[in-house]
């Protein structure tokens, strides 16, 4: 099943534990919690959105890829142990708590070199003070870099 929500006003979301092939949310507005604990996933479209509450997506399993660019996180986002298997977009994402309230640890990117062909074959790019970690399986996490690293540019 595919979902377009796009535009959307979305008060107390929840998607948990739940399957679908494409889930499309641009410029959608998630009022209260959004719950997507577990959500499995083939594209997911998050473009312009607006998270007003905790945005929950521990352990999301993103098969493909996934844009999260130009959205707005109001309270912050719990990706603990999400796996994204293709390449996430970032870019231009807004964090009015700051960066840090986005929680990425545990993350697992099953091709750290995914481009996403619908962006110009761009590399994938994580929030401000990520960024991804290479593990000797040939997939990699993400890690918080230190703080005389934050200037860095991330890919």
């Amino acid at each position: 099943m595919s979902l377009d929500l796009s535009g959307a006003h979305l008060d107390g979301f929840s998607l948990i534990d739940c399957r679908v092939d494409s889930l499309e949310c641009h410029h959608a507005r998630f009022a209260g919690e959004a719950m997507l604990r577990g959500l499995h996933c083939g594209l997911a479209f998050f473009q312009g959105a607006i998270f007003e509450g905790l945005t929950d997506f521990r352990g999301l399993n993103l098969e493909h890829h996934v844009w999260f660019s130009h959205s707005t996180f109001s309270i912050g986002g719990r990706f603990n142990g999400a796996t994204f298997s293709g390449s996430a977009d970032f870019t231009d994402a807004e964090y009015e708590q700051g960066s840090e309230s986005v929680n990425l640890n545990d993350v697992c990117i099953k091709d750290p070199n995914a481009l996403s062909v619908e962006d110009g074959n761009a590399p994938s790019t994580w929030p401000p003070g990520w960024v991804a970690q290479p593990r000797e399986d040939g997939t990699a996490t993400l890690v918080r870099r230190s703080p005389q690293a934050q200037g860095e540019t991330t890919s």
